[in-house]
C-alpha cells in the first residue's frame, strides 16, 4: 500500500489537484489489487458488481440492471454473456414481453459469488484500513454528491 501515497519523480503540474486525476489513480490502484488478487485473472470489478446486484435482485430485468450500475445496454449486454458462458448466470423471457429479460443467477453462480465475497472483503480492508471508520465515511459521503 505505501506506493499507492507515492508521489511520482516527475511533476504532474496541475494534474496534482485535479480531482478527476486523482479520483482516476486511486481506481487504477483499486482495479489492479482486484485483479491481482480476487477471483481468477479474467474476473473484472464490473463482472462481480453484476453478480452482486443480481443476487440481491433476483429476476431484474436487463434494463433496470444496467440503470443500477450506470452501464449501456451494449455493455450491459456483453458482461452478460461472459457470466452466462461461466455458467454464473441464466436470462429467461419475461412473461408475455419475448424483448425483456429477466437475470438469475444460477446455482454455481450463487456459490462463486460467496467465495468472491471474501475476497473483495479482504481486497477492500487492504485501501480502507489507510481511513478511520468516519473518514472512510465522510469519504463515501463526499464521493456520492459526485455520482450516486
Amino acid at each position: 500500500m505505501s506506493n499507492v501515497h507515492a508521489e511520482p519523480a516527475i511533476s504532474l503540474d496541475m494534474l496534482s489537484n485535479y480531482l478527476g486525476f486523482v479520483l482516476h489513480r486511486a481506481v487504477l490502484a483499486l482495479r489492479r489489487d482486484f485483479i491481482a488478487n480476487v477471483g481468477d485473472a479474467d474476473l473484472r470489478p464490473v463482472l462481480f458488481n453484476v453478480m452482486v446486484v443480481v443476487e440481491a435482485n433476483p429476476g431484474i430485468v436487463q434494463a433496470e440492471l444496467a440503470n443500477a450500475l450506470n452501464l449501456d445496454k451494449g455493455t450491459l449486454t456483453n458482461l452478460l454473456r461472459n457470466l452466462q458462458l461461466r455458467g454464473w448466470i441464466h436470462t429467461r423471457h419475461v412473461h408475455g414481453d419475448r424483448r425483456c429479460k429477466q437475470v438469475l443467477l444460477s446455482e454455481d453462480g450463487v456459490q462463486v459469488l460467496s467465495q468472491l465475497r471474501g475476497e473483495v472483503t479482504a481486497h477492500a480492508r487492504k485501501f480502507e484500513q489507510v481511513y478511520t471508520p468516519e473518514e472512510r465515511d465522510q469519504l463515501m459521503r463526499l464521493l456520492r454528491r459526485i455520482g450516486p
